[in-house]
């Protein structure tokens, strides 16, 4: 089913364009051209995600921060997702239901994921970070101990694969466990330690 879209003019006192918002000033380059308005600001309905709005450019592509909704008359959005030219490219926040509340913070280039996304839960606390590239893992996946902010887990990925270290950490953020992987295989010194940081075990895996 296609979306249901209606459109509006917005019109207001002072230019905000800066923030992706258009002030309908016909003398306003970032608004118009010539007099033409280059921006439209449209809500439409989708049984997939709800309702959205946010600007559309001439050739109807969206563009600039797109707030999602799941019902019409919601107080809160559950997510808002930044646009170019149609594609997600920049900054993503979702919520938690109902709330002003941050779940998770990302980044998009060019419809995929890229950079750092951080997930949080309903108190604020972060549970865990990854690293993406074209959409794929790409650097540390960051896992912390519940409701702290010392971390619990620190693995490394190469396009999804574990590659690279694995480092394990008590709540004293003392380490424990050291490992290696080469794309999802067991290789190298596997390193164990006591709540002191001890050596305790080795154990060496060859391919």
């Amino acid at each position: 089913m296609a979306p249901v879209t209606r459109s509006q003019s917005l019109y207001y006192p002072a230019c905000k364009s800066a923030g992706n918002i258009y002030c309908g000033n016909p003398k306003c380059s970032n608004c118009y051209d010539r007099g033409t308005i280059t921006h439209t600001y449209i809500t439409e309905y989708s049984e997939l995600e709800g309702y959205s709005s946010g600007y559309i450019n001439p050739q109807k592509l969206k563009t600039g921060v797109w707030t999602y909704y799941n019902n019409e008359h919601d107080q809160f959005p559950y997510k808002k997702i930044t646009y170019h030219n149609g594609k997600k490219y920049g900054n993503t926040t979702r919520y938690y239901e109902n709330s002003s509340i941050v779940a998770m913070i990302g980044n998009y280039v060019n419809d995929k994921e890229e950079g750092i996304w951080r997930y949080y839960d309903i108190e604020g606390f972060i549970v865990y970070s990854e690293t993406l590239k074209n959409g794929f893992m790409n650097g540390f996946l960051t896992i912390y101990h519940f409701k702290s902010d010392v971390v619990k887990t620190v693995k490394n990925f190469k396009d999804d694969h574990l590659d690279g270290l694995w480092y394990e950490y008590n709540e004293q953020d003392v380490l424990i466990e050291e490992r290696y992987y080469s794309m999802d295989i067991k290789v190298g010194h596997w390193k164990f330690f006591d709540d002191k940081g001890k050596l305790m075990k080795e154990i060496i895996y060859h391919n």
